[in-house]
């Protein structure tokens, strides 16, 4: 489906429409457009005295019809309420009628993105309070306790789109990983927690002392390893142009040490060693993705294509 234009008068006279039925609160003189991400349209408008974000769903990355990825990143934020850290849900409605398109309504988070070089201990900080985050019993989240197998076959699945020899190695790559015998994929598995799995720089918002982490689209329970192998990969430090940065060895190692230190319950030489294995598997995706990503934009086959990424 082609997408209309985020900042179009059509656009937002159909979203004013659709909030204006369930949401009172919100002065929708006010909305204007924040930010697009690769599968959702971001607003912020008047909430009395503070602000809110519209967060319209155009599409999922998990597969999911909208409605559903409506519901499952909402369910993933009633989840993480309790430690601080994420983005109070306000709203969601995935019956937006003449919209065509389902939102959720989230308080808006003053600051900015995080900084490398100046924020890594307060990251850590934040993603060690999520990861300690009690899990109930009944979950709607999938369960990636062992995300091996998962990670290749989606990799796989992006490579066969790649048609020509310019993606040779990325294919090679692939195959070198799905070559190691399962049983070397330590990724302490008896450490399952609510993953972002995007801990890119400006999914961090940073306000003074405080931090934030936001866009729980992709959220799972799964080994925290893959979080911090995410975090730590220059396909992520490197992703936007205004944050990019590559981090040092020392700033890797800074990273892991300030996370484990707010969690003494885990064995620091089994968890490193889980990461070197995490880090593995985390780049062959992303390298996968990134190359699909590309070869994908050049044929107009994106429904989002940011040019800054």
């Amino acid at each position: 489906m082609q997408l209309p234009n985020p900042t179009s008068g059509e656009l937002l006279a159909r979203l004013r429409a659709a909030l204006a039925v369930r949401h009172a609160d919100l002065d929708l003189g006010s909305l204007r457009f924040l930010a697009a991400g690769e599968y959702t349209y971001n607003y912020r408008v008047r909430r009395g005295s503070e602000e809110a974000v519209v967060r319209v769903v155009t599409g999922s990355q998990m597969g999911l019809e909208t409605p559903d990825q409506a519901r499952y990143e909402a369910a993933a934020l009633e989840l993480l309420a309790p430690t601080g850290h994420a983005p109070r849900l306000l709203g969601l409605n995935v019956e937006p009628g003449a919209l065509g398109f389902p939102y959720l309504v989230l308080e808006f988070l003053p600051g900015r993105p995080l900084n490398y070089a100046a924020d890594l201990a307060s990251a850590a900080e934040c993603v060690a309070v999520i990861h300690r985050q009690a899990i109930p019993e009944h979950h709607p989240l999938q369960l990636h306790v062992d995300p091996v197998g998962s990670i290749l076959d989606e990799s796989a699945t992006l490579i066969a789109e790649l048609a020509g020899p310019e993606w040779q190695p990325v294919r090679r790559l692939r195959d070198r990983l799905a070559a190691t015998p399962p049983g070397d994929f330590d990724l302490v598995r008896d450490d399952l927690a609510i993953i972002n799995t995007d801990l890119n720089s400006h999914n961090f918002i940073v306000d003074s002392e405080r931090v934030w982490l936001i866009d729980w689209e992709k959220a799972r329970v799964g080994p925290t390893s893959l979080d911090i192998a995410h975090f730590l990969l220059p396909t992520t430090t490197l992703w936007r142009d205004s944050t990019a940065t590559r981090l040092t060895a020392r700033q890797r190692a800074a990273f892991v040490d300030a996370y484990l230190r707010q969690r003494p319950e885990l064995d620091p030489e089994r968890y490193r060693s889980a990461l070197r294995l995490a880090q593995r598997l985390a780049a062959v995706r992303a390298v996968a993705w990134c190359a699909w990503a590309v070869a994908a934009s050049r044929h107009g086959a994106r429904a989002i294509v940011n040019e800054e990424t």
